[in-house]
């Protein structure tokens, strides 16, 4: 049986959200409310309480004033990891990191994270690398591939089709059908 300490060490904790609604009127509610259904203590179970309760915040602020304070926290330590990744100096092990990757996997990592980007882009700028291609997006249903003849393959400038092969899923599917029946 959970007792009033349990629920107030809850409370307690920096990140209970209870400064939000807290006040001793509704430190009572809550804790009576807890204690009569005997809920697990946790952040869960006292914000279910609180909204079981219909309590309204204390602190003047809402759902969309936390989001916008979590935004900007978010961006803050974004920008602090930046900060961060620009004052390393550049090793030649991720010179030879850099180079090593293919152009997909080079794409990939460069769009999604964020330290990598940095780095790299501090590369282009010291080392003379080039920014990297950008792929179209990958996905796991795999798409029907287009009507391709080998008529249609021969008249595409060479260029246009290894661009293509590299980006769209669906166009180097159909090229590999056509090579894989003999047909190029």
């Amino acid at each position: 049986m959970y007792s009033k300490s349990d629920y107030t060490a809850v409370m307690s904790r920096p990140d209970s959200d209870w400064p939000k609604y807290g006040n001793a009127s509704n430190f009572e509610k809550v804790i009576n409310h807890q204690l009569k259904h005997q809920f697990i203590p946790s952040k869960i179970s006292l914000l279910r309480a609180v909204k079981e309760l219909g309590l309204r915040r204390v602190d003047g602020g809402s759902a969309a004033s936390d989001q916008r304070a979590a935004e900007q926290q978010a961006q803050q330590r974004m920008n602090d990891a930046v900060a961060q990744a620009q004052s390393i100096p550049l090793t030649n092990e991720e010179m030879l990191e850099f180079g090593s990757l293919s152009a997909q996997d080079l794409s990939s990592r460069y769009e999604s994270d964020v330290w990598f980007r940095t780095r790299y882009d501090i590369a282009i700028k010291t080392w003379g690398f080039r920014p990297p291609m950008r792929f179209a997006a990958q996905t796991d249903d795999e798409d029907e591939a287009p009507e391709l003849t080998p008529s249609q393959y021969r008249v595409i400038p060479a260029q246009v089709t290894t661009r293509r092969y590299l980006t769209e899923p669906a166009f180097k599917r159909a090229v590999d059908e056509l090579v894989k029946r003999g047909l190029i």
